[in-house]
């Protein structure tokens, strides 16, 4: 036993005044705002003040409590592009405004987590300075500080997440706001696929286009509606127990007390509610999937389910396997087939992507136009990071060096990226960049692992696995694209933080029993939360 044990004392409970009270920060801003209105009344109208009455209340809302900032954040990233104010996008305002937030809570409050004990926040901060590094070998400096500030977005936004997100209803929150952004999403590209609204390139039939959504393009589409498929599908799995137990209840309390199924029955419809909610998301954020006609979405949304049967259970393990077995069986004795055209077509040339030898050698067609120029790109990567195998060519300096001197012939112009996250990143930060990212997202993994089975709370469970599910879909997807681009790195960040929160919270239950027995609470203060 330590002569001077470590203990920290249980924080005060808030004081029950209101959440006005318990806030100096809104306190402050609600007297500034009031001046600013007092303002524009004398100089503006009434559509102009209605426009600040909104924006102050939301602000004051965002600094009272900083997790609506992270919702709003969340649920701005798909029409991030759709809705500009002064050249900032939605998601970049929200960002903006959610930082601000944060950080005058952090100034009044402190922090209320153990910063140095949480190991994604250092892998984060270590790829991050190693690809900042590379910005002195960059030849364009302003696209190593577009890159940059991306990646520092989903790093913000990480730390923010994993410092807020704290109990059980924050995490349904997240949920929440995750699964409406992706229905609508799934649900905007779906029309568009049905009346083929997309152009030349995305036509896969007579009246049908690959969904593409807001996003203008169907590899970034699928991969937006990968990072909630998994989480909605976890979620679906949680809440349709539970609307059967509900309904136990409400059936037990028939013959008692009018107040207690009254009770009964308002429970009940909660349950079929988020039951019948998770189950819509679901079924939309698939048939957007399926429509974006993306391969890599298709693998990354198997390789997700199937990770995530895995850390279900013994049970799930070994049906996991069953299907593995049954479906390569399928595949092997011609089971797409069965598939309709336009789907089995599609589905048979995933492996075209895979074979690159006698690549020059083979003509252009329609057919392999997409895997020869994917290949060209890949080889232009594969290039540079043999020419600057430490150093790479610098941060988001991937297409000018492909076009002045990589490229391969007829595909003389790069999309930006590599369409492969991995040769990518090596290309452009050298093998340090790429070791440190594989060591963030095996990090990740591990913790949601970890985290999945060490949780004690079947919801906060299911979360983790579904969470991991989304790394693991986009990790496998990232073979084939770069979904790092846009503002995905905010939905992402918020994935990767609520995540290490559930991970934080769960880790050490022999550890959090004995504490309490002897009257202490662990150094992570999570513990002391209610769920």
């Amino acid at each position: 036993m330590a002569l001077f044990p470590v203990t920290r004392s249980i924080p005060r409970a808030a004081p029950a005044n209101g959440w006005w009270a318990r806030s100096r920060a809104s306190t402050t801003l609600a007297v500034i705002l009031s001046a600013g209105v007092l303002l524009v009344l004398a100089f503006a109208g009434p559509l102009v003040l209605l426009g600040a009455l909104i924006v102050g209340a939301v602000v004051v809302a965002v600094v009272a409590r900083p997790k609506i900032g992270l919702y709003l954040a969340v649920l701005s990233v798909p029409v991030q592009d759709t809705v500009k104010a002064s050249g900032l996008t939605a998601t970049q305002a929200a960002f903006v405004l959610l930082m601000g937030a944060w950080m005058v809570g952090l100034l009044l409050r402190g922090s209320r987590w153990d910063w140095l004990s949480d190991a994604n926040l250092w892998r984060f901060a270590l790829f991050y300075a190693v690809i900042l590094a590379s910005a002195r070998v960059a030849g364009d400096v302003r696209l190593t500080l577009s890159d940059a500030f991306r990646w520092g977005e989903a790093l913000v936004i990480f730390t923010i997440a994993r410092d807020v997100l704290r109990t059980r209803r924050d995490w349904a929150a997240l949920l929440a706001c995750c699964c409406v952004g992706a229905a609508g999403e799934a649900f905007i590209g779906s029309v568009q696929s049905k009346l083929g609204l997309g152009n030349a390139s995305f036509a896969v039939a007579a009246g049908l286009s690959r969904a593409f959504g807001t996003f203008g393009r169907p590899n970034s589409y699928a991969g937006y509606l990968e990072m909630t498929f998994p989480l909605a599908l976890a979620g679906t799995f949680w809440a349709v127990p539970r609307m059967a137990e509900a309904f136990r209840a409400w059936q037990a309390t028939m013959r008692g007390p009018l107040a207690a199924e009254r009770h009964a029955a308002r429970a009940l419809w909660g349950r079929i509610l988020a039951a019948s909610g998770l189950f819509i998301t679901v079924a939309f954020l698939l048939t957007g999937i399926i429509l974006s006609f993306s391969r890599g979405a298709w693998l990354g949304t198997v390789a997700a389910v199937l990770v995530m049967m895995l850390l279900a259970g013994r049970r799930m393990a070994r049906a996991t396997g069953v299907v593995i077995v049954v479906a390569v069986l399928v595949l092997a004795l011609g089971g797409a087939s069965v598939l309709p055209d336009v789907l089995a077509k599609r589905l048979t040339s995933v492996t075209d992507n895979l074979i690159v030898t006698s690549i020059d050698d083979t003509p252009i067609t329609d057919d392999n136009f997409a895997v020869k120029e994917r290949t060209a790109y890949w080889f232009g990567g594969l290039q540079m990071f043999r020419d600057n195998p430490l150093t790479g060519v610098g941060l988001g300096n991937y297409g000018p060096n492909y076009d002045a001197r990589y490229y391969s012939a007829p595909f003389l112009i790069s999309q930006v990226h590599a369409h492969n996250y991995y040769i990518h990143i090596a290309a452009e930060t050298g093998v340090f960049g790429l070791l440190a990212y594989l060591f963030l997202i095996g990090g990740i993994i591990r913790t949601g692992v970890v985290a999945s089975r060490a949780c004690t709370d079947n919801f906060a469970r299911a979360v983790a696995i579904g969470a991991t599910g989304v790394v693991v879909a986009v990790a496998v997807h990232n073979f084939f694209e770069d979904l790092h681009v846009l503002s995905l790195g905010v939905h992402l960040g918020a994935v990767w933080g609520v995540l290490a929160a559930i991970h934080a919270r769960y880790r050490y239950p022999t550890a959090r029993t004995r504490s309490h027995a002897h009257g202490q609470i662990p150094l992570d203060r999570h513990y002391a939360l209610p769920r």
